[in-house]
């Protein structure tokens, strides 16, 4: 990857790793769906300005179907079932369970682009990058929340989601720009996700403590408005799996945060697992540098 696009995938690894901290703070006071839904309205005020600044239009009529899609496979469904799902498993759970999305892409992106076929160095990346998120996650993966079946699956499915919809924008969003797909996959995940929100978790509430506004502001405008135009940007830069490798840079920044600004005490695992995500994330990136190593190393 270029410089840029590292600065790009470093930023987007930090911004995503905060996500399960502002989700939990927010659910101190409002439901998983009206979370979410918070969430997407707060990103489309974020888009609007920006394209309101920019003097840009977004082509709904063009790609409405497209957009459609992208919504329930980025923002909907995985949203919704990960909110949700924290409620019922520990957060280190949660982390391994997210990262298997990059595993996911990796086999589907095998055989559905052909520009990102599975290769020796990526497998050995991959699976030392896993290796780093178990080992910075192993000491909270048996917490005092217990564990549920439902809960495990929810996470899952989500992950399984994004590696669809990374799939699926991968080969259909060539001639888009970032930002538009972003915004557009973020009005068509309003449209579902604010009504069925208002529906199932009724009385919809409005949140008070000013702690859960700053959660849903960052969770909106950083955490999908910015971040989502990153990944799309990545995504046409480097490709699925080596853009599908921040599910593993995200666990690292999240105990990051915690050892930065909780005053945790970082422990082996952290230094141990986060050097086995680096490495991963390398390896992926620069398989010994050689493109003809790649092709000739061709599983």
């Amino acid at each position: 990857m270029s410089t840029r696009n590292w600065l790009k995938f470093i930023l987007l690894g930090a911004l995503w790793g905060s996500v399960f901290l502002w989700i939990k703070i927010a659910q101190q006071e409002l439901g998983s769906l009206t979370i979410v839904a918070f969430r997407v309205l707060i990103a489309l005020a974020g888009f609007a300005v920006i394209f309101s600044v920019r003097k840009r239009r977004l082509p709904l009529r063009q790609h409405w179907k497209l957009f459609l899609a992208l919504s329930l496979l980025n923002i909907v469904l995985p949203f919704s079932l990960i909110t949700w799902s924290q409620q019922h498993i520990s957060s280190g759970m949660s982390s391994i369970l997210n990262s298997t999305s990059t595993l996911f892409t990796l086999m589907l992106a095998h055989w559905f682009v052909p520009d990102d076929r599975l290769t020796i160095p990526k497998v050995i990346g991959l699976v030392l990058g896993f290796g780093g998120v178990v080992v910075l996650m192993s000491n909270q993966v048996h917490s005092s929340q217990g564990q549920t079946l439902a809960g495990q699956a929810a996470m899952l499915t989500a992950a399984l989601c994004y590696s669809f919809g990374t799939i699926y924008a991968r080969r259909k969003t060539h001639n888009i720009a970032p930002e538009m797909i972003a915004m557009g996959q973020a009005v068509f995940g309003g449209l579902l996700v604010v009504p069925l929100a208002m529906s199932v978790e009724a009385p919809f509430q409005i949140h008070r403590l000013p702690l859960t506004w700053l959660a849903l502001v960052w969770l909106g405008i950083m955490c999908t408005c910015i971040s989502h135009t990153i990944y799309f940007s990545l995504l046409k830069s480097v490709g699925p799996t080596r853009t599908q490798m921040v599910t593993y840079a995200i666990v690292f920044f999240a105990v990051a945060l915690g050892v930065i600004f909780l005053g945790e005490t970082p422990d082996w695992q952290f230094y141990a697992g986060g050097a086995l995500v680096a490495s991963g994330i390398l390896i992926v990136n620069n398989p010994f540098g050689r493109k003809q190593n790649a092709r000739k190393q061709t599983l």
